[in-house]
């Protein structure tokens, strides 16, 4: 499992797949969110969630009620694979901000018992 919600990592293919519903390029990660007729849009992508989501988090977001909240829960799971935090702000518009969070590669670490 990957971050508790995942039953495998997410492929770059469908990242790209469900930040474009929002009407974000997914080179520059940064502009508008565009919501008009987003839940109809992730609803098409019914089958990349259940493919990733546990059966539990995937009943939550997308059987029991899939609405714009869900759908910018989503989004911000589906960034933060590849390390990217969603931040939102609202006047009027949304906006989408990207922040990259380094994630540390993995060290080995030798203990020795002499």
């Amino acid at each position: 499992m990957y971050y508790q919600i995942f039953k495998e990592l997410p492929v770059d293919e469908d990242i790209k797949l469900v930040v474009e519903q929002f009407g974000i390029d997914f080179e520059s990660l940064f502009g508008f969110i565009q919501l008009q007729d987003i839940t109809n849009k992730m609803t098409k992508l019914k089958p990349i969630f259940k493919k990733y989501y546990i059966s539990c988090k995937y009943r939550l977001f997308v059987e029991d009620g899939l609405n714009e909240k869900h759908c910018i829960t989503i989004l911000r799971h589906f960034l933060k694979v590849k390390g990217y935090v969603l931040k939102l702000h609202c006047n009027g518009l949304h906006y989408i901000a990207k922040k990259k969070v380094e994630i540390p590669e993995p060290t080995s670490l030798i203990i020795r018992f002499d």
